[in-house]
């Protein structure tokens, strides 16, 4: 493979648009004749690979093969979720000091909780709303589900591990 080919995959690589073969000449001051030859060995390289050089309207890009989507989506499912300290927070304080609300969880964090957080919450089935509490504008009270004793092996909420002496998880210090 040459160089000028080389050179192209690394930029095709890293772009999620198509690039014109204009613009690539342009970048890599060649000949746009030049590029196309370029193209045609890249092309050649690709037949045997799970990706593929395409043209598309506005130039060439890399792409994956269709044949390949399945092996890839599958990898994606298997890959276990991160979830941010504050999103473990959120959960410790509500499954520790449920049934209780955005701003009381929110007075204790000394942040406001991102939405996304409670989304992610709500959409792996750990907390509900199970009512609204007394005060001027009936905020939700959350709690955790049986979903979430499920998911963390804990067959009622008095087998999760004791809290630190200030309650929450840190010293008081």
């Amino acid at each position: 493979m040459t160089t000028l080919s080389r050179r192209i995959e690394a930029i095709l690589f890293t772009r999620d648009e198509a690039v014109s073969e204009a613009l690539l000449a342009q970048a890599l001051d060649v000949s746009e004749d030049a590029i196309r030859a370029a193209l045609l060995v890249l092309e050649a390289r690709y037949e045997a690979s799970a990706m593929m050089l395409v043209r598309l309207a506005g130039g060439w890009r890399l792409q994956l093969r269709p044949a390949f989507f399945p092996a890839v989506a599958a990898f994606a499912e298997a890959q276990p979720a991160r979830f941010s300290r504050a999103f473990w927070e959120t959960l410790a304080f509500i499954a520790y000091h449920q049934p209780v609300t955005r701003a009381e969880i929110d007075a204790v964090r000394g942040v406001t909780t991102s939405s996304g957080i409670y989304r992610q919450l709500f959409e792996l089935e750990w907390i509900e709303v199970i009512g609204t509490k007394e005060v001027p504008g009936r905020p939700e009270l959350l709690a955790t589900t049986a979903q979430f004793l499920s998911d963390f092996s804990v067959a009622s909420l008095e087998d999760l591990p004791a809290l630190p002496d200030d309650g929450f998880g840190g010293s008081n210090e």
